[in-house]
């Protein structure tokens, strides 16, 4: 990933994840597999897809904040990692400008749906 944005290990959530669930006593699931790819076009379809998921992640940490349960509001690290980071537009600035986007936006739009289909997986599926 860090081939396509420089900034990766600050954008990664996954520790932020693993502190929220456990904060909220759920055991860490196993790792998913994950095709790897070195195409430049399909990284950055399926890093729409992530970085995208901040923008929502914005609105489920407001109704999380309020939550009346305290484990809910304390286990947003995830939900508000990067904030006041300005990623998405950053992420997007890159995504315009990519050359192998431009070339293959089929391409980009096969790792969208990757990432896409990892997320609608049943646990089984995968």
């Amino acid at each position: 990933m860090e081939r396509v944005l420089p900034d990766w290990p600050a954008r990664r959530r996954s520790r932020a994840l693993e502190r929220d669930l456990d904060v909220l006593g759920i055991p860490v699931p196993a790792p998913v597999p994950v095709t790897v790819t070195s195409d430049k076009a399909r990284l950055f379809g399926r890093l729409y897809v992530l970085e995208g998921s901040r923008l929502g992640g914005r609105l489920l940490a407001k109704r999380a904040f309020g939550n009346a349960n305290p484990q809910v509001r304390a286990a947003t690290s995830y939900l508000g990692h990067g904030a006041g980071a300005d990623f998405w537009r950053a992420f997007l600035q890159r995504l315009e400008e990519s050359d192998a986007v431009a070339a293959a936006p089929e391409r980009t739009m096969l790792g969208a749906r990757e990432a896409f289909g990892l997320f609608l997986a049943e646990p089984a599926d995968v």
